[in-house]
């Protein structure tokens, strides 16, 4: 499996765990009729988009690091 897809599925894992702790969140207060406020959620839906965010800018850190340095072939010894 190449990098990139590695780090695309890495991504996508990040965004699905994210979106199911939310509605998670969500169905406890439906089930417990709690009253949702609009702000509430708009801060849930703003932390998962800013813990997302922050996955993406720590790959492209890591690769802006790593892109200039050539890979030393190990096969060889």
């Amino acid at each position: 499996m190449s990098p990139l897809k590695k780090k695309k599925l890495f991504l996508s894992l990040i965004a699905l765990v994210s979106l199911k702790i939310v509605m998670l969140i969500l169905y406890i207060l439906f089930s417990y009729r709690v009253m949702i406020n609009l702000t509430a959620f708009l801060w849930m839906f703003g932390f998962v988009v800013a813990v997302i965010m922050l996955a993406i800018g720590i790959l492209f850190a890591h690769d802006a690091l790593n892109c200039g340095r050539k890979r030393k072939d190990v096969r060889l010894g």
